[in-house]
């Protein structure tokens, strides 16, 4: 009996680092629409030894998502809380702000939120690239 065994795929994230996504920021960059859809809502735990609550943040590498913010939240909106409180108040006021309907797991970490056109872009690029990289190393081989 013959068994064929097919290479394992690595994990998105770090099938994304081959078209230069390394983080979130590469992400919004990449395929984000400045002050439309590079939005990302991040969860950041307590922090030991500080005075910091935990709290989810909604950021934007193009612009500052709340100007007046203190400036311990570097222009950031944020929503103290846990998790299961600040995450579903944060995506719901960026909804509200900018109006991004659905949103997907950010792939670069899963702690974050991302606009699921800017995921479903990287991916396709991604899709694209590795199809094109496929291609080349099926080609004709030149012998020496």
């Amino acid at each position: 009996m013959i068994r064929i065994v097919r290479p394992r795929k690595l994990p998105l994230k770090k099938r994304l680092a081959k078209i230069g996504v390394i983080n979130t920021w590469d992400l919004l960059k990449k395929f984000g629409v400045p002050h439309k859809t590079d939005i990302v809502v991040s969860y950041y735990p307590p922090e030991s030894r500080s005075v910091r609550p935990a709290r989810s943040h909604v950021s934007s590498p193009s612009h500052r998502t709340d100007p007046k913010a203190s400036w311990y939240d570097y222009g950031n909106k944020s929503f103290p809380g846990y998790r299961d409180e600040s995450v579903p108040e944060a995506v719901k006021w960026a909804t509200e702000t900018y109006g991004i309907t659905e949103w997907a797991v950010d792939p670069t970490d899963p702690s974050g939120r991302v606009p699921k056109v800017v995921r479903d872009m990287a991916v396709a690029a991604l899709t694209a690239y590795e199809k094109e990289e496929q291609r080349g190393a099926k080609g004709p081989r030149s012998g020496g």
